[in-house]
């Protein structure tokens, strides 16, 4: 009996565990998450769907798998670094012809090998970055999860609602007016 609710327990503190991770990196500044994945891009040898590669990359090994909402707010912060990384020069995507799948696949430019073998990673896209105003990096909402708000301005309001009903235990239509209070486009 007493090793049962120890397991309860034990997975109850992992899923808080995954929660706490999952929420640290949709907070992450861009820069630094761009800077993260980008030597994972290059060891990874990433083809297709990078996206779904760098978020399983980023969260493999976490206390707990996370669930389906909160593997797609950690997927939008992935895609925005990888967006970032392509503007700011340091990464090439290739787009794939022929057949009917298409695809593309990313590799590191000369300015990304450059950066990285500099180690000046960070520094480089600071300055790429300086022109920004904050606000536009900023998630906003501070007093909601993050992975809320990215998944919310992601435009994933499915996601989204099911995040924050996840994470606060509040019931389904309470959700979905939250995740409509945030974001003018549900």
């Amino acid at each position: 009996m007493a090793a049962s609710i120890d397991n309860r327990n034990s997975k109850a503190e992992r899923v808080v565990a995954a929660n706490d991770h999952i929420e640290r990196l949709c907070v992450l500044p861009l820069v630094d998450l761009a800077a993260t994945i980008l030597p994972a891009i290059a060891q990874l040898r990433v083809t297709a769907d990078v996206k779904y590669e760098i978020t399983e990359w980023l969260t493999d090994g976490g206390p707990a798998r996370p669930s389906t909402s909160a593997w797609n707010a950690v997927g939008a912060v992935v895609a925005e670094a990888i967006a970032l990384l392509e503007h700011s020069g340091l990464l090439i995507r290739t787009i794939l012809s022929g057949g009917s799948s298409g695809g593309s696949y990313l590799r590191l430019s000369r300015l990304g090998l450059a950066a990285l073998a500099k180690g000046n990673l960070r520094e480089y896209l600071t300055a790429v970055t300086a022109a920004i105003p904050a606000e536009w990096l900023q998630r906003g909402h501070a007093d909601l999860p993050p992975s809320v708000v990215t998944l919310a301005q992601a435009r994933d309001f499915p996601s989204a609602t099911l995040r924050y009903q996840e994470l606060t235990g509040v019931k389904l239509r309470e959700a979905e007016a939250v995740v409509r209070a945030i974001s003018p486009f549900a």
